[in-house]
């Protein structure tokens, strides 16, 4: 099972190596294990901090139904503040990747600091969901300074749907109605369509009446 916050996360290093190929294989979705190889110039996406429940009115169905008898409900958002920590080789290539970001974030029309879109990678399991991501600060922190190693942090508020998966829950795509004077044997599902002494209808969407 596909893990929804995770994948929020690797959605945005994808949107972010689309922007920067020169980052394509140098992006890192967490903190990097300790025998790491870094690489410069490298991007780690790391949420600090805890992720944020904001609850929403339950009962916003989203369609999607994994099973016959599951639905997917959308019952608020979870919040969380991610750190993009930057790593290069000297202070210019920095700067150049810092500004490259900044662009990736500003750029969007009509509402410049956020990128969002459609992650498909829960289908089988919640369906498609869209993530944002919001420029959360306007300066890059001066991080680590080693020999040869030049590094900086920005903020970044990421933003996806709280999604439940709730059982007992059919979809009705035809409404059918039986009438009968025969209750011997007693009718049931399996021989409701084909007992000859039930009389059925079908109930239209607009509430008329046909025949099946």
């Amino acid at each position: 099972m596909a893990v929804v916050k995770i994948e929020a996360l690797k959605y945005l290093a994808d949107l972010l190596k689309a922007a920067i190929p020169e980052l394509e294989g140098k992006i890192c979705v967490g903190q990097a294990m300790p025998n790491h190889d870094l690489a410069f110039p490298s991007l780690a996406i790391v949420p600090v901090g805890r992720w944020r429940f904001i609850p929403d009115q339950d009962g916003d169905d989203t369609g999607v139904s994994p099973l016959p008898d599951r639905v997917v409900m959308n019952v608020g958002r979870h919040d969380v503040t991610i750190q993009l920590q930057l790593a290069c080789a000297t202070q210019d290539q920095r700067y150049e990747f810092e500004q490259q970001i900044e662009r990736f974030f500003l750029g969007t029309e009509l509402h410049p600091g956020v990128v969002f879109g459609a992650v498909n990678a829960c289908e089988d399991d919640v369906g498609e969901f869209v993530a944002s991501f919001m420029l959360d600060d306007s300066e890059w922190q001066d991080g680590k300074a080693f020999q040869q190693q030049s590094w900086s942090y920005i903020d970044v508020l990421a933003s996806i749907p709280a999604l439940v998966t709730r059982a007992g829950v059919y979809t009705m795509n035809e409404i059918q109605l039986g009438l009968t004077e025969v209750f011997s044997p007693n009718p049931t599902s399996a021989t409701f369509t084909t007992d000859a002494t039930i009389e059925r209808i079908v109930v239209q969407d607009d509430g008329s009446i046909t025949a099946p």
